[in-house]
């Protein structure tokens, strides 16, 4: 797993945060479920 640096504002975060408690999971894995949601989305992304 590589690490990365992501700047978020805060109606973001909090969103981001909202649903990870609403899901049971922490932020980084609801942030990485969003992320593989956009690739799975769109032309070209790779899971």
């Amino acid at each position: 797993m590589i690490r990365r640096n992501v700047m978020l504002t805060e109606k973001q975060q909090a969103k981001i945060k909202e649903l990870a408690k609403k899901a049971g999971v922490s932020f980084s894995e609801m942030l990485r479920k969003i992320i593989d949601r956009f690739f799975e989305k769109f032309p070209g992304g790779e899971k």
